[in-house]
């Protein structure tokens, strides 16, 4: 029997379908439908006058869909959205009946724009990424599932994270037939994600048919070099570093404006440094020092000059030489470029110790 559950508040959960189930929702919390601090509406009265015969029409629905009418409870929703555009609920029940229709290009078109009205609705939300499962969109789907899990409660969110793996699968398995699709964006995309989640060896492979697609298709420049870069970051997080420079490497050739680039080289040499150093090879260690600053340095020239992780990276290298004054210099200028990545990423903090560090070595 079909549930008709009020709408939950924004944040407050979310339906799902179960055993092919479809609920509809009466009430909605839209940005149409907020009331100020005495409880008065914040529409006019013609305005509210609407919304209260969309809310006629979307309960018109429900009841005709519940006697089995779906073609008439369609368009009892169609009225819905017609009387009120800016009703989410309207859009999402009506997004429900077309996907059980197998319309699915419609509603996916009704779940996106009950979503634009309310970025925080969580059905919306839910439907709108099984959609994207069932037309195999496996990476948009995947975001719209990771939001939800910032927003439900800890049981439903490990509900949603076994989902998510279930996508992943899905999206190997996709790959590994190669069925994975042409579109080079989405590919570029998934790539990434697969970084962030800890599986750079699928994120290669992706990158791989993201290559191989642009190849063929004489694909421009920049679209190229994202390919290249997102290659060399999976050889990185592979620890595979000789693999990561020459992608690395090959991706600035191709657009030299980007900091990403510079800075994954820049990271690799460092380390590098680190290692040599903790290993008695200071010889050694100097000269991947120096070639990491030389990256760093040429991105500059290169104009990226407005980027606070490039001159985050030149102070810690300053530091690493004992170059206080030019380290408290790379650190302020980050600051003066980006205050919230100096607070995230402890360059205050930094700034503070090579002051001391400083007024230390002048007594």
């Amino acid at each position: 029997m079909l549930r008709k559950p009020v709408r939950p508040r924004s944040g407050a959960g979310f339906s799902r379908h179960t055993q092919g189930e479809t609920v509809l929702h009466r009430r909605g919390h839209g940005r149409n439908q907020r009331r100020t601090r005495k409880g008065q509406s914040e529409r006019g009265p013609i305005l509210m006058s609407l919304s209260k015969r969309s809310e006629k029409f979307i309960d018109d629905g429900i009841s005709l869909y519940n006697s089995g009418q779906i073609k008439e409870a369609v368009n009892a929703f169609k009225k819905a959205v017609d009387e009120d555009p800016d009703n989410p609920v309207a859009h999402g029940n009506l997004g429900k009946l077309y996907k059980q229709e197998g319309r699915l290009d419609p509603a996916m078109k009704c779940f996106r724009r009950a979503l634009e009205i309310d970025p925080t609705d969580l059905d919306a939300q839910f439907e709108l990424g099984e959609l994207l499962v069932e037309k195999e969109m496996y990476y948009d789907a995947v975001t719209h599932f990771a939001a939800l899990m910032e927003a439900v409660s800890e049981e439903e969110a490990d509900s949603i994270a076994a989902r998510i793996e279930n996508i992943m699968e899905r999206a190997r398995i996709k790959l590994e037939s190669g069925m994975l699709g042409t579109d080079v964006e989405e590919i570029l995309e998934f790539g990434y994600y697969c970084i962030e989640q800890g599986m750079p060896s699928i994120a290669v492979d992706v990158f791989k048919k993201g290559l191989s697609l642009v190849e063929k298709q004489d694909g421009d420049k920049t679209m190229h070099a994202n390919i290249l870069l997102g290659m060399g970051m999976a050889y990185y997080h592979k620890q595979m570093d000789d693999k990561a420079v020459k992608h690395l490497e090959k991706a600035l050739a191709l657009d030299t404006s980007r900091p990403e680039p510079y800075i994954e080289l820049s990271d690799i040499h460092l380390e590098r440094a680190m290692v040599e150093a903790e290993n008695g090879n200071m010889d050694e260690s100097e000269k991947e020092l120096m070639k990491a600053e030389t990256y760093l340095m040429n991105s500059i020239e290169k104009g990226v000059v407005d980027n606070p992780e490039i001159y985050d990276r030149i102070g810690d290298i300053h530091l690493v030489k004992k170059e206080y004054d030019e380290a408290l210099a790379a650190f302020q200028k980050c600051i003066d470029i980006e205050p919230e990545y100096a607070s995230d990423y402890g360059i205050y903090e930094k700034l503070f110790n090579t002051r001391k560090e400083i007024s230390e070595s002048e007594k």
